[in-house]
């Protein structure tokens, strides 16, 4: 099984471009809008849920805020939503090299054997491959 892993310090980031391919080749249509950075919106601009501007988002109750919360991110694409064994997602990186490598980012396609029970390990943003197993604390 090939999975999608970052080598160096900062995070996994996928680029605008590794963003655009994988929609393309999973079939999700996205609108795009940029200020300062790339959104990737799954709702077009008539259905979205309004944004609030600070001062009347604070004002709510709390159990308003996290309902508005819950439904506003659900409009957008987020790439860490993806799970990094998906095929195309490893097809993205593989085919698109350092292209496909966001800001503060190296990814690298690891393998491992199928029948490993595995997750992902992260240190300062730098991660690894580890093989389930049993802890206490």
């Amino acid at each position: 099984m090939k999975i999608v892993i970052n080598t160096c310090f900062g995070g996994y980031n996928l680029s605008h471009e590794a963003i655009m391919l994988y929609c393309k080749l999973k079939n999700i249509t996205i609108w795009l809008e940029q200020d300062g950075f790339w959104e990737y919106w799954i709702i077009p601009p008539e259905a979205r849920v309004a944004h609030k501007p600070h001062d009347e988002f604070y004002a709510l109750p709390l159990a308003q805020r996290v309902a508005y919360n819950q439904v506003y991110s659900q409009q957008t694409f987020n790439y860490c939503d993806i799970d990094r064994d998906d095929p195309v997602l490893v097809q993205v990186v593989e085919q698109l090299g350092e292209t496909a490598w966001g800001d503060f980012s190296n990814l690298k396609v690891v393998e491992v054997p199928d029948d490993v029970t595995w997750h992902i390990v992260d240190y300062d943003g730098k991660e690894h491959v580890a093989e389930n197993h049993r802890v206490w604390d």
